[in-house]
C-alpha cells in the first residue's frame, strides 16, 4: 500500500467501506476498492498528504455509504447459498423406523424359536415281582422339536420387517458402510443365535445345555442386540442434521 492509503483517516474509511460492500460479489467489491484506492493515491500523491489533504479528498469522495450505495445500484447482490431439500432417505423418520422394525423383529424371533424346542422328560418307577426281582426307576429326556428349525421359522417369519430394514439402511446415508453391514445383519443374527446356542447345549451337555444356551442366547440378543441398535439409531439420527458426525 501508498503512504495515501495508510494514512488512519484513510485506513478507517476503507474499513468502513468495506464492510459496507459485504453484500456484493467478492470480485465487484475488490474492484471498487482498488478504484477508491487508486484515486486517494492520485490525489493525495506520493508523500500521503497533509491531513488536512486527506480530509478533503475523502470529502471529495463523499460518505463511506454514498459509495456503497453506488457500488449496489445495478450490481447483484451477494446471496448465500440456499442449501437444497433433505434427500427423502436422509431425514429424521428413517432411523425411527428402522428402529422399531428391528426391535419388533427380534422379539417375534425370540418369541417363535422358544416355541419351538423344548426338553420333555420321561421317568418309569420301580418294583419288584414274587421272585424278589426289582426293577429299578429310569428318567429320560428328550429334546421335543429343534431350536435351529425355530430359528428357520424365524427368519421366514420376520423376513418382510428385515427386507425393509435391509432396504432403508441400504440406500440411507445416515450410515456408514461398516453399520449399514451391522444394521442388516442384526436381525438374522439374532435369529441364528437364538437357536443355535440351545441345540449345540443340547448336543455337549443335554438339557442343562438346552436351558444354558437359551438363556445365554436370550441375554444376547436382547442386551446386546438391543445395545447394538441403540447405538446404531442415535448415529444415525444424529446425522440428520450434522453430515459429517
Amino acid at each position: 500500500m501508498t503512504p495515501g492509503t495508510t494514512h488512519p483517516l484513510v485506513a478507517a474509511y476503507l474499513e468502513e467501506l468495506d464492510g459496507l460492500l459485504a453484500g456484493i460479489e467478492p470480485r465487484e467489491r475488490a474492484d471498487v476498492m482498488l478504484g477508491v484506492r487508486e484515486h486517494l493515491d492520485g490525489a493525495l500523491g506520493a508523500t500521503g498528504g497533509t491531513d488536512q489533504e486527506v480530509r478533503e479528498a475523502l470529502a471529495e469522495l463523499g460518505p463511506p455509504q454514498l459509495v456503497a450505495n453506488e457500488a449496489y445500484a445495478g450490481r447483484q447482490p451477494a446471496t448465500a447459498a440456499t442449501p437444497g431439500p433433505t434427500p427423502v432417505m436422509a431425514r429424521s423418520w428413517v432411523p425411527v423406523v428402522v428402529a422399531v422394525l428391528t426391535a419388533v423383529a427380534l422379539l417375534m424371533a425370540v418369541f417363535i424359536v422358544s416355541s419351538m424346542g423344548s426338553v420333555v422328560s420321561s421317568s418309569s418307577s420301580s418294583s419288584s415281582d414274587a421272585n424278589g426281582v426289582i426293577t429299578q426307576e429310569q428318567t429320560s429326556e428328550v429334546l421335543a422339536g429343534s431350536p435351529l428349525i425355530g430359528s428357520l421359522a424365524a427368519l421366514m417369519t420376520t423376513l418382510p420387517l428385515w427386507a425393509t430394514v435391509a432396504v432403508l439402511v441400504g440406500v440411507s446415508p445416515l450410515w456408514v458402510r461398516r453399520e449399514k453391514v451391522i444394521a442388516i445383519l442384526l436381525i438374522p443374527a439374532a435369529a441364528l443365535l437364538l437357536g443355535l446356542l440351545p441345540q449345540v447345549g443340547w448336543w455337549l451337555i443335554g438339557a442343562n445345555g438346552v436351558y444354558g444356551g437359551a438363556w445365554a442366547a436370550l441375554i444376547l440378543v436382547l442386551l446386546g442386540g438391543g445395545a447394538i441398535l441403540t447405538r446404531s439409531t442415535r448415529k444415525a439420527a444424529a446425522r440428520v442434521h450434522h453430515p459429517a458426525a
